[in-house]
């Protein structure tokens, strides 16, 4: 980041070592597309594409604000992202189409007991056929005490 600039994305050329910023300051990018061409962001709810030769920024389409992107499928047409939902205590798992925003829930994870489960950034395989979790259970004990002085 750059001195009292907020964070913001950078690509950075491996064989002279100069780093040129690709986003605005604010915006952070991620999930690099398998051609090394596109990165995605998100803002006020909505997923875009950024070309991180010209700078251009295409809208793929909204998003929840809390959704998370996790990967590209291999071939490039498809992004996966996640959505904890704290009350139902699952992690869904949508795809989206990146050339018309056409989305999908792909998987919806689960516990089989739910009370306190709190859900990590999931991981999927290249091919989009597995994935991984990870997720921790937060349990406390409330003890209620009466006729303390």
């Amino acid at each position: 980041s750059e001195v009292s600039q907020p964070p913001r994305s950078y690509v950075l050329d491996l064989t002279d070592g100069t780093a040129r910023p690709v986003t605005a300051p604010g915006t952070r990018a991620s999930a690099i597309s398998p051609d090394s061409q596109d990165a995605t962001f998100t803002r006020s709810g909505k997923l875009y594409l950024l070309s991180l030769g010209t700078g251009q920024e295409t809208l793929v389409g909204p998003v929840d604000p809390d959704a998370v992107v996790i990967r590209w499928s291999v071939d490039g047409q498809y992004l996966f992202l996640q959505r904890n939902d704290s009350q139902k205590r699952t992690a869904t798992i949508q795809r989206i189409d990146v050339h018309n925003g056409r989305r999908e829930v792909w998987r919806e994870v689960k516990t089989l007991d739910p009370t306190g489960s709190i859900f990590g950034i999931g991981r999927l395989t290249p091919d989009g056929k597995s994935c991984g979790f990870s997720f921790q259970r937060d349990l406390a004990t409330l003890y209620v005490v009466k006729g303390l002085r």
